[in-house]
């Protein structure tokens, strides 16, 4: 199941800037990071740096495609978020999809030193934000499209694992989240993860009545971590890394928007901004860790698929953190 991480050469990331557009002087490319499936390079210019993001293979053509839509729907909202200059997924200049955008100024959340107040002002901000993507309201849930008709939400493509997993969309959240739920059971299979499948199972069907009530289908980013926060002094200056996007339950993204807050006080500044727009449907607490679990899956997802990609050492670490964290979820143990 591993995938090979995607091997583009000099030559062939300047030959899409030129096909880009041929009076644009690329005077140096470097890598952003070294992204586990997607690799991200920095094209410096005097007339302005550009972001050009390769899509592995593993990701359909939809992919960038929804990236693009969704970047749309927040600049929209006047949410901070990368303008994208251009999608490609022909393959005719190189083997692979790619996404050319403008460069967001400043530094991710992971890559820089704040004050106690900056964080908590910012934390503030990212609640505004937050609440005004969740205020996009559709009437199915999925995944979102570019159609002649408009925006809608269609097929979620991920969830094209198995041939018996259902894509939608879904006229309900809880149809969709048991779906969600087969196919991140599906990378278990065969793995040294497989006993938990089960317990899991178990787990899910003993608790989903928490999700069986009439729910909002919102725009989530569900990849909300500090690395796709990027701030310049005490400003929000882009939110990124949408591809994961869906159309479902806004709590599925606050559970891991939870992981952000050092403090109450973050918290607190996060969520009186959020609730400004949207306010929380009771019992959310009570479902913290039964979407924390969900999330969780998709950590053995990413260690299935990209095992070659860890060290030893770092592999080790992950598998121990997520091993624990469903373990303890699934022995009824208080979600931290």
């Amino acid at each position: 199941m591993e995938k090979g991480a995607i091997k583009i050469t000099n030559a062939q990331l300047r030959r899409v800037i030129s096909s880009y557009d041929p009076k644009y002087c690329a005077e140096k490319i470097t890598p952003a990071r070294q992204g586990v499936a997607n690799p991200v390079f920095i094209v410096h210019s005097r007339s302005g740096d550009i972001v050009l993001r390769v899509f592995n293979p593993i990701a359909g053509d939809w992919k960038p495609k929804k990236e693009a839509v969704v970047y749309e729907l927040l600049s929209r909202e006047g949410i901070p978020a990368p303008e994208v200059l251009l999608t490609d997924t022909s393959k005719n200049l190189i083997p692979f999809n790619y996404a050319i955008s403008k460069r967001l100024s400043g530094k991710s959340l992971n890559d820089t030193t704040l004050q106690a107040a900056v964080k908590i002002k910012v934390m503030g901000q990212l609640g505004e934000y937050l609440g005004r993507m969740h205020s996009n309201i559709f009437n199915r849930f999925g995944d979102i499209k570019r159609t002649p008709r408009g925006i809608v939400v269609g097929k979620a493509h991920e969830l094209g694992v198995a041939k018996d997993i259902k894509k939608g969309p879904f006229k309900t959240w809880k149809e969709m989240h048991r779906e969600i739920i087969k196919s991140r059971l599906y990378y278990f299979k065969g793995t040294e993860f497989a006993p938990l499948i089960s317990p899991i199972k178990k787990y899910f069907k003993d608790n989903e009545h928490l999700i069986d009530y009439d729910i909002t289908p919102r725009l989530l980013h569900l990849d909300l971590n500090k690395g796709n926060v990027f701030v310049e002094g005490s400003t929000i200056t882009g939110i990124l890394d949408v591809e994961e996007s869906l159309v479902g339950h806004n709590e599925y993204d606050l559970m891991r928007t939870e992981n952000l807050f050092e403090n109450n006080a973050m918290r607190e500044a996060f969520f009186n901004s959020y609730t400004r727009h949207i306010k929380l449907d009771n019992g959310y607490e009570k479902r913290r860790a039964f979407y924390a679990l969900s999330r969780s899956l998709v950590g053995v997802r990413v260690l299935v698929l990209w095992k070659a990609h860890f060290t030893k050492k770092q592999y080790d670490l992950e598998k121990a953190r997520t091993l624990e964290r469903i373990r303890n979820i699934l022995a009824n143990k208080q979600y931290e």
